[in-house]
């Protein structure tokens, strides 16, 4: 994870997601990783797939990280504007 934190400004939207998701579905929290993923989520949201969105948000919720209220606020924000593009699937 410390290799991944100190890349993850240039990660692009799927590659930040695939890291979170893995940690997540592992239940491996690293705080670095999620203060890191989330400060470049909330810049670059809009460059995310409804399924990247989902994934993200499921990540966040499974590793507890409540840590960042404008993250979730940004994120509802996104999936509104998102809300007709993704599958009922990327909505739960």
């Amino acid at each position: 994870c410390a290799a991944a934190t100190s890349q993850i400004d240039e990660f692009v939207p799927q590659n930040l997601v695939q890291i979170l998701w893995a940690c997540a579905t592992c239940g491996y929290r690293d705080d670095a990783l999620l203060y890191g993923a989330s400060r470049v989520a909330k810049r670059r949201f809009r460059d995310f797939s409804s399924q990247h969105l989902s994934n993200f948000i499921w990540a966040c919720a499974r590793l507890s990280f409540k840590q960042d209220p404008d993250l979730l606020q940004r994120f509802c924000a996104e999936a509104n504007r998102k809300m007709h593009e993704g599958s009922p699937q990327h909505l739960s």
